[in-house]
């Protein structure tokens, strides 16, 4: 048996989707998307205490709701201590969570989380499975799992878990609006009009040469917005407010509320963050930009 105590903290960028196309019901009654998944430097930073004979556990000192086995980061650190070689049992991590990615905001942030506790327990115990393995099984904790643990823009297919093409995205500054409320994805999707699903064949749409943030913000798409925002009318309010303030797009971020705009330039998103700030006092409204 290897004895480990070591401490390791690392970040957990959330994601927006810059493109998200909703197909048909797959038979198990999960929907086929096509997204590609833009992760940004809004982070939540997590700390790992690995150790023998100790449990896995979360602490979340902000939002104790999260500290329950149905954790996502809890969840992703069983699943990868089951996958260790016998010379690692005996094996557990305690995981303080420092939120800042808001709950349930269409950014993945719990996704994010456990992608975050799959590269420290990697780094910590010396890559025992390897990025492959886990690219390519991560998708058993979340769908979104495998896209954060690669942390790069890339195109993903099947129900947002199976990874594709990179794609290279010019520096792109973004002003998030998030309302303060949580909206489920299963309910999004369960009131998904199926008149509303895209009919193309998947694939059929896939750019990848972007020549500025123009021609990102022109090609955005998020089949989900329709269902979010006639279900909450004030999201329209923070569109309006996003395109007077001149962002080149503006998009919900996955299956929503958090609201975003597109900028060329950090001066334009710093101000526009302050317009939105006084606009909507009680809003959260953040400044980031898309990991190159």
């Amino acid at each position: 048996m290897i004895e480990y105590q070591r401490e390791i903290s690392g970040s957990a960028p959330a994601k927006v989707n810059a493109y998200l196309a909703v197909h048909a019901k797959r038979c198990d009654d999960f929907h086929e998307v096509e997204s590609l998944i833009v992760p940004v430097d809004l982070c939540d930073t997590l700390t790992l205490c690995v150790g023998v004979n100790r449990p896995v556990e979360v602490c979340c000192p902000a939002v104790p709701s999260l500290e329950t086995n149905d954790n996502l980061a809890v969840r992703a650190a069983r699943w990868y201590l089951a996958r260790l070689p016998s010379r690692f049992n005996g094996l557990g991590a305690h995981i303080t969570i420092e939120k800042r990615i808001p709950l349930a905001a269409g950014l993945g942030g719990g996704s994010a989380d456990a992608a975050a506790v799959l590269r420290l327990l990697e780094q910590v115990l010396g890559y025992p499975l390897g990025r492959a393995e886990i690219g390519r099984c991560a998708g058993e904790i979340g769908a979104d799992v495998p896209a954060c643990f690669d942390g790069k823009c890339r195109w993903v297919s099947g129900i947002g878990d199976v990874l594709g093409e990179r794609v290279e995205l010019p520096r792109m500054w973004l002003v998030l609006v998030n309302p303060g409320f949580e909206v489920s994805t299963r309910w999004v999707y369960e009131n998904l009009a199926s008149t509303r699903l895209t009919k193309h064949p998947i694939g059929g749409r896939k750019l990848t040469r972007f020549s500025g943030v123009s021609d990102v913000a022109a090609f955005m798409r998020n089949d989900l917005e329709s269902v979010t925002f006639q279900a909450f009318p004030d999201l329209s309010q923070v569109r309006k407010a996003l395109h007077e303030q001149d962002a080149l797009g503006v998009l919900m971020a996955g299956s929503g509320p958090t609201v975003f705009g597109l900028f060329e330039r950090l001066e334009n998103a710093v101000e526009a963050r302050k317009h939105l700030t006084a606009a909507f006092p009680k809003w959260g409204v953040w400044v980031a930009s898309n990991i190159i």
